[in-house]
């Protein structure tokens, strides 16, 4: 099955302790993608969750780029 990353491994992230911030939520989910070398891809998250106005939608968002641990 594809991925919403064409294929590219969805890196780990741990939202423990955000207690539904979404800049919180965004920063690590961000920061994950741009550690795994996903630079496009954390850009794309960044600009769609924070249009969001709900901490569940950001952590289901982040669930198509992401690993929620």
């Amino acid at each position: 099955m594809a991925s919403t990353l064409n294929a590219t491994a969805k890196p780990a992230c741990d939202l423990a302790g955000t207690d539904g911030d979404i800049t919180k939520i965004v920063l690590r989910v961000t920061k994950a993608l741009d550690d795994s070398g996903q630079k496009d891809a954390g850009s794309a998250f960044w600009a769609a969750a924070m249009r969001m106005k709900r901490a569940d939608l950001v952590i289901e968002l982040a669930r198509a780029y992401v690993e929620v641990t």
